[in-house]
């Protein structure tokens, strides 16, 4: 027996999500979305924005083990990597609050302050510096760093908390 509600529920479904697509649209073509960097973001904004990187971070970064292996001469070229690249909005030591970092939206984790990388794995610290991240001021590095560039850097922002003397010395050196 046919049931005869089938296509009327089919049609009510489709007919919502149209309503509900050219509405987000319209609130988006009036311009009711802040688009200013110090306005702050909604909760939906943040947990969507945050599940969607967090998803395509686990996604697409290597599986691999990074090739450069943990030394002091790799901490040591890794460490003058973020300095020249990365400090000026990932933060330097002793950096409480980087103001330039927090200006931004959103704000830009600051490695030093925080102890470690939010738990990322070097394998996905080096994707997020070579591919980048859109809409966030996160460039892809990928044409201004070579791989082994990019792999100690990540090397070093992995182990920046547990630094071999020598290495804190000169990371600790303005």
């Amino acid at each position: 027996m046919r049931n005869r509600f089938l296509p009327g529920f089919v049609i009510g479904i489709v007919c919502t999500l149209v309503v509900l697509a050219v509405g987000a649209f319209a609130v988006a073509k009036a311009g009711l979305i802040p688009a200013n960097a110090d306005a702050k973001p909604s909760m939906l904004e943040r947990r969507f924005a945050g599940m969607a990187r967090d998803a395509a971070v686990n996604r697409y970064a290597p599986t691999d083990d990074n090739p450069v292996k943990l030394s002091d001469e790799n901490l040591m070229a890794g460490m003058k990597l973020y300095k020249n690249q990365c400090q000026g909005c990932h933060g330097a030591p002793g950096d409480a609050e980087n103001k330039f970092g927090q200006a931004m939206y959103p704000s830009i984790p600051q490695f030093p302050a925080r102890k470690h990388p939010m738990g990322m794995s070097e394998q996905q610290i080096y994707w997020i510096g070579k591919h980048g991240f859109r809409l966030t001021g996160m460039p892809a590095f990928t044409d201004m760093m070579t791989d082994d560039e990019l792999w100690k850097t990540a090397l070093f922002i992995k182990h920046m908390s547990q630094l071999p003397p020598a290495v804190e010395e000169a990371w600790r050196k303005p």
